[in-house]
């Protein structure tokens, strides 16, 4: 049985949503000959790589920019499955220690710590994809706990 048949949540299109929150703010146009996989391929990196970003300095912007599109991802989808407008914050101070948080009105219904924010990153775009599904998912079942929906 799938997730979308035992919750009645479908969340399996975070990937998507993901690509069209980042396409919305290339406001020339330069990504319009990539293709969906090539837009994500930003969040992926290899251990290797990881372990080579120099993590004293300040979060590289576009990092910053990369880890606000992820949870403004899983807020818009949030917000698709509860039918009440959610909305992404981001707490990060500029050496890469801070809190990421989906909220409703007045509750929060995720909320991530982040360590060395420089290396925000998965293995692979499957990888990317089940971690969205995955907060997706208790911000759900966070919403439905508190009567939200």
């Amino acid at each position: 049985m799938s997730l979308s048949q035992r919750t009645g949540w479908e969340v399996s299109g975070f990937t998507d949503t993901l690509v069209k929150k980042m396409r919305a703010f290339d406001t020339y146009g330069s990504w319009k000959k990539l293709d969906d996989t090539q837009v994500l391929s930003r969040y992926v990196k290899s251990r290797e790589d990881r372990k080579k970003i120099d993590t004293s300095g300040t979060v590289d912007i576009q990092t910053v920019w990369q880890i606000r599109m992820f949870y403004e991802a899983v807020a818009m989808l949030t917000e698709q499955n509860i039918g009440k407008l959610c909305y992404a914050a981001l707490d990060l101070g500029y050496e890469g220690f801070g809190r990421a948080f989906v909220i409703y009105e007045d509750y929060i219904l995720c909320c991530d710590t982040l360590r060395n924010a420089h290396k925000f990153a998965f293995a692979s775009i499957e990888e990317l994809a089940a971690a969205g599904e995955t907060k997706t998912l208790k911000a759900c079942e966070k919403a439905a706990e508190m009567g939200i929906i």
